[in-house]
């Protein structure tokens, strides 16, 4: 058996560990009582692409005005986040001051703008964590305010800070791990909480509209579920003057969802009593395509994100195939159409 000399031995072991990778904590660990100011942004265009409309076996494609379905909107919304109080991780307290939220759009030959769409400019909110519940109790922190805009607020206070996309463990560069389609989905959704939203029965009094969306429900967490989203770790970067950690976002969604049975069945119901009528729905369908890369940038002294950047490409097609037979009188439509876009999130 050859045994290296001591000290050959020795320069061995330096050798080895000097190209092993750094290990970096890309964790959430703000200091009690650390505060953030944070601004986030989301922005896109939209265009209609391919589309087919043939009424009866007449082709009325050329009568859809393209024009009038193209546009693009932006929206932002700044926050002061006080991180009062942490036990192990955990955020308990933890108070958030709403600065500013403004929206635009543009679609065709309709244009518009809106002041304080969050309707929550200007309000301080307290968040303490029950145990108990496993939720956070909210308050407003300076006097009174409209205790229902808060309720709908749905957010959770922890995914505003991109934590879903974080590591559970130390990495180095090149590491990767995936993230929960709910995960993700808080992240382009600010901090909302899938699993925390109120029952739809507490918050709407039209019962058709009800009827609606407790039918969609599915078929949204089928859409939600076909997110894909892999992180990987690229290291550190002085940005800013701030060491930052550095997560390579990519994400891809390729879902589609049949609308046909619940569309046959709304409308067998607005048909009036007596009258005879035969209807086929063959295809109802929307489908949604993205594909976008990003990085989130992790404040690694302060525990905390220093920046947020994902740009998409995104598509949606509409398929429908459907005939109706009623009085004599019969209504056969084939559609298709396709929508072109790019989404960009933002928050620095």
């Amino acid at each position: 058996m050859l045994t290296l000399p001591r000290p050959t031995a020795l320069l061995g072991s330096l050798l080895l560990l000097a190209f092993q990778p750094a290990a970096d904590s890309v964790e959430f660990r703000p200091a009690d009582g650390t505060e953030a100011t944070k601004s986030f942004t989301v922005s896109g265009s939209f265009e209609m692409g391919d589309i087919s409309m043939v009424m009866n076996g007449q082709d009325m494609s050329g009568m859809i005005p393209l024009d009038q379905l193209s546009g693009e909107f932006d929206a932002s919304f700044s926050v002061v986040d006080q991180y009062v109080k942490t036990v192990d991780g955990k955020l308990v307290e933890f108070v958030r001051r709403f600065e500013k939220s403004a929206s635009q759009w543009d679609m065709g030959e309709e244009s518009g703008n809106e002041e304080d769409w969050m309707e929550m400019d200007g309000k301080t909110v307290l968040f303490k964590w029950n145990e108990e519940s496993k939720s956070y109790e909210r308050s407003y922190k300076d006097g009174e305010g409209d205790e229902e805009k808060l309720e709908k607020l749905g957010m959770n206070p922890e995914l505003l800070d991109y934590r879903t996309l974080l590591p559970q463990k130390t990495v180095s560069k090149g590491d990767r791990w995936s993230v929960d389609p709910k995960g993700m989905g808080s992240a382009l959704m600010f901090g909302l909480d899938f699993d925390s939203l109120p029952s739809m029965g507490e918050e709407i009094d039209d019962a058709e509209a009800l009827e609606v969306l407790e039918q969609l429900k599915p078929a949204f967490e089928r859409m939600l579920d076909s997110i894909k989203t892999e992180c990987e770790y690229d290291g550190t970067r002085e940005v800013d003057g701030v060491n930052v950690g550095v997560i390579k976002v990519r994400i891809a969604i390729d879902g589609s969802v049949d609308l046909a049975q619940m569309i046959e069945e709304m409308a067998r119901k607005q048909i009036p009593e007596g009258v005879e009528v035969d209807m086929s729905i063959t295809t109802a369908a929307v489908g949604m395509t993205m594909k976008g890369e990003g990085e989130l940038l992790w404040d690694l002294q302060r525990g905390l994100p220093h920046g947020f950047a994902l740009n998409c490409e995104m598509g949606m097609t509409f398929e429908l195939d459907a005939s109706v037979s009623a009085e004599g009188q019969e209504q056969a439509i084939e559609m298709s159409m396709e929508m072109d876009g790019d989404v960009i999130w933002g928050m620095e």
